[in-house]
């Protein structure tokens, strides 16, 4: 933003400039020979003229500026309304996530076991079996989803893509190069 404003301000120095120089050619003062009608046209018309003109650009340079921070401030205003937003938002999912890190391993343990088969059907097992199993499963799923959302697994994830990806890269170039220096030789050759 201050960008434009240093645009803005060289456009109307240049103006201010412009109108100045004018002014002084218009000046009959600045004639050797000169006229009363010259003299007259001047201190009349043309005078009063450029003050009014340089005053207007005056305030329309600082209507400007004023605009333009009014712009600053209502992009700041957005930019803070669209943080809140956002973090409202992560909010939720974050909450929805737990949630489902938490009930979605036990759902899986309880069709398990309460599946319609003889072979776990007729057991002797009590209620703790169930426990047992679904209790560290969901703490085991629950700890691995919080290391992969907080910890780093996620960035070396992706720093092991990116490095993936450079090395591809620079295969090909490789490749390429070495395909132009067969054909140079190829060409050099005939």
């Amino acid at each position: 933003m201050d960008e434009t404003l240093d645009v803005i301000d060289d456009v109307f120095g240049d103006q201010l400039f412009t109108l100045r120089a004018l002014k002084q050619v218009l000046n009959s003062k600045s004639y050797r020979i000169t006229t009363h009608a010259r003299i007259s046209a001047f201190q009349r018309f043309e005078e009063k003229l450029m003050k009014k003109t340089i005053t207007h650009l005056h305030r329309s340079r600082a209507e400007i500026h004023e605009i333009q921070a009014q712009i600053d401030r209502t992009a700041e205003s957005l930019r803070y309304n669209l943080e809140i937003a956002e973090e409202g938002q992560s909010k939720a999912i974050l909450v929805f996530t737990l949630v489902t890190i938490i009930f979605l391993p036990l759902s899986f343990v309880a069709n398990v076991f309460g599946m319609n088969t003889a072979d776990i059907r007729d057991t002797e097992k009590s209620q703790g079996v169930f426990c047992a199993v679904a209790l560290p499963l969901t703490a085991a799923i629950g700890a691995i989803s919080l290391l992969v959302a907080y910890g780093n697994v996620g960035d070396r994830f992706t720093a092991y893509k990116e490095a993936l990806q450079k090395r591809q890269a620079l295969k090909q170039l490789h490749a390429g190069s070495a395909k132009k220096r067969t054909r140079r030789r190829d060409e050099e050759e005939v």
